[in-house]
C-alpha cells in the first residue's frame, strides 16, 4: 500500500490594486522572500509559476513540514475581485485594499466600497494601502487595526514579511 502525501495547504492572496503595475513587484518578493529563508527553493523549478502579465502567482514551498500553495492575484476591477472573493469558498485567504482612488472629482473610497461588499465573507487578515493616509475616514480607522495600513509607497522588506508572517498564521489556523 503506497502512502499518498497529503494536500497542499492552499492559501490565496487577493490584492485590489486600481492601478496594478504599482504593485505588480510583490509576488515576486514575496518568493524572494521565502528563497532568503530557504536557498533550496532557488533550485525548485515548480517553486515559483508567474503569469505573463505579472499580476498573478502560485508559490509552492514547505514549511513546518507541511506543502503550501500560495495563491496571489492582483485584480482591478471590482466585480473579478468580489469573484474572486467568492470563488474562496471559506477557504484561507489574506486580502489586500487599495483605499483611494484620485479621480477627476476627487477621492474615490473604492478600496472601502469594495471592502463593504465583501464584508459577511470570512478571510484570515485584511491589510490597505494608502497613499493618502490624512484621507482616511475616522470610521475606517476605527473598524481596522492602524497597523494594517500601509502608506506608499510601502517599504518593500517590512510589506512583504507581514504578508509571509499572515500567511504562516494562516496557515497555522488550518487543520491538517
Amino acid at each position: 500500500m503506497t502512502e499518498t502525501s497529503p494536500s497542499p495547504i492552499q492559501v490565496m492572496v487577493l490584492h485590489y490594486e486600481d492601478e496594478p503595475e504599482v504593485v505588480s513587484w510583490i509576488p515576486a518578493a514575496l518568493y524572494d522572500h521565502y528563497c532568503a529563508e530557504d536557498p533550496s527553493l532557488l533550485d525548485d523549478d515548480d517553486a515559483l509559476r508567474e503569469a505573463d502579465d505579472d499580476l498573478s502567482a502560485d508559490l509552492t514551498l514547505e514549511r513546518y513540514g507541511q506543502k503550501i500553495r500560495i495563491g496571489y492575484r492582483i485584480l482591478e476591477k471590482t466585480e473579478n475581485f468580489t469573484m474572486e472573493v467568492e470563488k474562496l469558498d471559506g477557504a484561507p485567504a489574506l486580502i489586500i485594499l487599495d483605499l483611494f482612488r484620485q479621480t477627476e472629482n476627487g477621492m474615490e473610497p473604492v478600496g472601502i466600497n469594495v471592502l463593504q461588499g465583501i464584508k459577511d465573507r470570512p478571510t484570515h487578515q485584511i491589510f490597505f494601502l494608502t497613499a493618502y493616509p490624512q484621507d482616511l475616514p475616522d470610521v475606517v480607522v476605527q473598524e481596522i487595526k492602524s497597523d494594517n495600513i500601509f502608506h506608499k509607497p510601502v517599504n518593500i522588506v517590512s510589506f512583504v514579511a507581514r504578508i509571509a508572517n499572515s500567511i504562516d498564521f494562516i496557515v497555522s489556523c488550518v487543520k491538517i
